[in-house]
């Protein structure tokens, strides 16, 4: 396929390039975000007992940034190496490997906000079996999907529909995709009933127990909605062409990854907050403790506990010699 790029019009070209900017950029950001947050990971991830959120968590914090730099180092076309067509359309460990790895990341996060937002919902049992059935059957046919884009760019070497081009250093595709159908099961029905339901929860009745972590859920998940609905991703896949269809593919994910993370860290933070602020209110130190003098009891008026043992006063435990205030 090196006379491919013989049929590039300048504007193609310049298209895909911009792609690789873009894609090379949302890689950058997402790995610089990974820098600036790993001490909050240590402290808010790591440190936690071992849970299937926390297992879901990591995977998907380690395996998009693993599987974004494979396609960059496939697309970016800043490398000098020449690659075979096999390793745009191999299963694994190539781009359609990395496809349905980047498919099982979505997959997971959607499973993380699910779960957050069943906590926040005190585990209603309509809204779970509202959500629950609607996630398998989405998720589901987006595998399915997922499944039916990628065979179709794994055909015979000759008619492959995603080659390496050698001049620009970059797997592409040599004609449209139809990609819509990747998109269409998360964005159309699930995500956008989630996001409703949501807020009509919000709006109906709000919790004041979970006050800071609704405020939390409200503000970035409406941020990670806006940005995992991917309709940027959904109106290219349709009227794009072929230069455009991906221009915002790694941005998506990495965007997706970065919002989580954000996310999942700050209802982290504000449930150890809530935490620490419940324990600072329900011990009181000895010094402010309200021990008033009564008839019968061991305090003095100097607020000094008299007893030197268990024979001097009943009540106090035969371990207490004496206590001064």
């Amino acid at each position: 396929m090196g006379d491919l790029v013989l049929t590039f019009t300048p504007t193609e070209l310049q298209n895909l390039r911009a792609c690789q900017y873009l894609n090379n950029s949302a890689e950058q950001v997402l790995l610089w975000d990974h820098f600036l947050t790993v001490h909050d990971e240590v402290e808010l991830v790591w440190r936690a007992q071992l849970s299937f959120p926390k297992l879901l968590f990591l995977f998907n914090r380690y395996v998009v940034p693993t599987c974004l730099i494979i396609l960059t180092y496939a697309t970016s076309g800043f490398s000098d190496d020449i690659l075979s067509d096999s390793v745009c359309i191999i299963p694994y460990p190539t781009v359609s490997q990395c496809l349905y790895e980047l498919s099982v990341s979505i997959l997971t996060q959607t499973v993380l906000i699910l779960l957050r937002l069943w906590v926040l919902w005190d585990r209603k049992t309509r809204l779970v079996l509202a959500t629950l059935p609607l996630f398998l059957v989405t998720q589901i046919t987006a595998i399915v999907c997922t499944t039916y884009v990628v065979s179709s760019m794994m055909r015979e070497s000759s008619y492959a529909l995603m080659v390496f081009e050698p001049y620009l250093h970059s797997c592409m595709l040599t004609e449209k995709v139809n990609f819509a159908i990747l998109w269409t099961p998360g964005v159309i029905v699930f995500e956008l009933m989630i996001f409703i339901m949501t807020w009509w929860n919000a709006l109906d009745r709000p919790l004041p127990q979970h006050a800071k972590m609704a405020k939390v859920m409200y503000r970035d998940g409406s941020i990670y909605f806006f940005v995992r609905l991917r309709l940027l991703n959904l109106v290219l896949s349709i009227v794009s062409p072929v230069s455009l269809l991906a221009p915002s593919r790694h941005f998506i994910w990495s965007a997706c990854n970065v919002t989580l993370t954000r996310l999942i860290m700050n209802l982290r933070r504000a449930a150890a907050e809530a935490e620490e602020g419940f324990f600072a209110d329900a011990y009181i130190h000895p010094r402010s403790w309200p021990l008033l003098p009564r008839q019968g009891s061991c305090v003095s008026e100097t607020y000094e506990l008299q007893g030197k043992g268990p024979e001097t006063c009943a009540r106090l435990s035969p371990s207490v010699t004496s206590i001064t205030m």
